[in-house]
């Protein structure tokens, strides 16, 4: 069922590590808990979702809705495994936004916030960061925020974070003139927000292409750039508050000449309480400890084992697992869900827990992969059976 909300207003180890591969074992469900019909129900799912105490699930699409340039949608759970979509608002590409790939995040209120990639002004597509507020008749009003500057334009915009004070933080990719920046938009007490670029990249061995940002306890930032570094391979920066202003510290420069080293990083990184982050650079998984500045390659990702990586990062669960997704290998050449677990001899153990085919499992390349509260996953793929796009679960 569908519902309209506010449419109007609103480096690699190779052989050793191919020999820790286990088969799919395809013990996990997968169910599609909707299908985007297309059109004015948004299509294209893109961006990580949020989940709410409820149960109801928040994301974007890139495309569709009421003008086509993308939405924000809701699906809340009917009780018999089914979801019903809400469209919360519909982008129209002025100034309000075009195209929205960060999905959303929530604030203690119930607000919602997102970017786009283009849209933002009459003179300038470049981009916006939204805000979308329930009413109390339902409906949600949209309000722009922020809108980026001419210089950053770019064609992707990365997934925010928010802390526990009601702050955004966010990071632009980059363009031929302008190589990314982080950013921070604060509530100034009167409504609105003010806006600090935290930094500004592309000078010298400095990172360049940006990729989206994690936090720490202490409130420090972590990022990677695609290029820059030493060896223009990327790199994994660090950028430490102290008052209103942050110093970055380059942690980890790639080089892809190293034995079993990784290189061109993009994908998302995933922190864990120790200090380790953990993503995927070139077709690996690696481990970087930031107390000993450790580089450790910990899988590598072929289409002999469990598939090129699909460049959305890795989910870590409560033992220290890894999940992730392929957008090729597994037994239909479409891409695997797979699992990275450590074994004691120090080699990481790559299982194939599922097999994507919309014709088998009716969910094709996975988007998006996140852990839910019960022990599950979530995600987006672009590749289902209605070719609009759909969300998925996977239950053990």
């Amino acid at each position: 069922m569908l519902r309209f909300a506010n449419i109007l207003s609103t480096c690699v180890l190779t052989a050793v590590l191919a020999a820790t591969l286990v088969p799919a074992s395809q013990a996990q469900t997968i169910s599609v808990l909707y299908n985007f019909p297309g059109y004015q129900a948004g299509t294209s799912p893109y961006g990580p979702l949020r989940l709410d105490a409820q149960g109801n699930i928040y994301g974007t699409t890139q495309a569709g809705g009421f003008y086509g340039y993308g939405t924000v949608y809701k699906l809340s759970p009917n009780g018999d495994g089914s979801y019903s979509e809400t469209v919360l608002y519909s982008f129209a590409a002025g100034t309000d936004g075009n195209s929205p790939t960060s999905g959303v995040v929530m604030d203690k209120n119930g607000n919602l916030f997102g970017a786009t990639a283009f849209g933002g002004s009459n003179t300038c597509s470049c981009g916006t960061v939204f805000e979308l507020s329930p009413r109390s008749n339902g409906t949600w009003q949209e309000k722009i925020i922020y809108r980026f500057p001419a210089q950053t334009s770019t064609n992707a915009a990365n997934p925010l974070l928010l802390d526990s004070t009601g702050n955004i933080y966010g990071s632009m990719w980059g363009n031929a003139t302008s190589y990314g920046f982080v950013f921070e938009l604060s509530p100034n007490g009167k409504g609105g927000w003010r806006e600090q670029t935290i930094h500004t990249f592309g000078t010298g061995s400095d990172a360049r292409y940006i990729s989206p940002i994690i936090m720490d306890a202490k409130g420090t930032l972590y990022g990677m750039g695609n290029e820059g570094g030493t060896y223009n391979e990327g790199v994994i920066f660090e950028l430490t508050p102290s008052g209103s202003t942050w110093t970055e510290t380059i942690l980890y420069n790639f080089n892809c000449h190293s034995l079993y080293s990784p290189c061109y990083p993009s994908a998302p990184l995933t922190l864990d309480g120790e200090g380790n982050i953990y993503g995927e650079a070139n077709d690996t998984v690696f481990k970087f400890s930031t107390a000993t500045q450790r580089m450790k390659t910990l899988y590598s990702l072929t289409p002999s084992t469990l598939g090129y990586p699909e460049g959305f990062g890795v989910a870590l669960d409560n033992a220290g697992n890894l999940y992730g997704s392929t957008y090729d290998g597994g037994q239909y050449g479409e891409g695997t869900l797979f699992e990275l677990s450590p074994t004691t001899s120090g080699l990481w153990q790559g299982t194939d827990l599922l097999d994507f085919n919309p014709g088998v499992t009716a969910v094709g390349n996975a988007r998006t992969l996140q852990l839910t509260p019960q022990g599950g996953f979530i995600g987006t793929s672009y590749y289902c059976l209605t070719q609009n796009g759909c969300v998925y679960q996977l239950t053990p």
